[in-house]
């Protein structure tokens, strides 16, 4: 994924003065970076529920007090790692945009990488709505845009297109964006029931390849040109 984005304006404060810095294990990228992954870790395996920041610093082998210089504390952890989530998608939905194919390769493409970016991260929808609910309105105003202003986009663009070539028919880029995610995330947030009614214990890249062309197949009966 992208590079992780800079610290909080508390932290970035501390590096420029140089003061209140406290020990850690190699240096600040490291230190930095270790918190992030471990981070990503530990909500992977807790299926996108709240982790104790000491495990998250035992984890990744960094004092506690690194949480604050780099991130301003917990919450500026969980807000750095969503970010990291997001940055890189309007660069990559412009060049899926740009590719010289039909509209119906680009969306099964498009599907296939939503479907890939929840296996890798099932907690981010999770983490998205706990963070947004506890944040200020233009905070949550802000990393909502983060998830949503670079999908929407896409869609709204995507069916202008497929109207243009009469491979698609116009549809709303807000009731589309929660139809496509929702399809696509689901059978993540739900690997417990999918582990107890159906016997599936892990999503193996069989299963991962027949969800992905089973949802663009439902998907394209409802949205091809009539």
């Amino acid at each position: 994924m992208s590079p992780a984005l800079r610290g909080s304006t508390r932290a970035t404060r501390k590096r420029r003065r140089g003061r209140g810095r406290p020990a850690a294990r190699g240096n600040d990228f490291d230190s930095r970076e270790a918190l992030l992954h471990a981070a990503h870790e530990l909500l992977t395996d807790s299926g996108g529920r709240s982790v104790p920041l000491a495990a998250i610093c035992r984890r990744a082998g960094v004092d506690v007090a690194m949480v604050s210089y780099h991130f301003g504390g917990k919450r500026g952890l969980m807000i750095s790692l969503f970010e990291r989530i997001c940055v890189g998608w309007p660069a990559d939905l412009d060049a899926l945009l740009a590719l010289p194919t039909d509209t119906h390769r680009k969306l099964h493409i498009h599907v296939r990488e939503i479907v890939r970016n929840f296996q890798r991260y099932p907690y981010v929808t999770r983490l998205m709505t706990e963070l947004i609910m506890s944040s200020k309105p233009g905070t949550a105003k802000r990393l909502a845009h983060i998830f949503v202003r670079p999908l929407t986009d896409f869609y709204r663009r995507l069916f202008a297109q497929g109207l243009g070539a009469r491979e698609l028919r116009k549809l709303d880029p807000m009731f589309f964006f929660f139809s496509i995610v929702g399809a696509c995330e689901f059978i993540f947030a739900a690997r417990p029931l999918l582990a107890s009614a159906f016997g599936v214990t892990s999503i193996d890249p069989d299963i991962e390849r027949k969800y992905v062309d089973h949802t663009v197949e439902l998907l394209l009966k409802g949205i091809e040109a009539r």
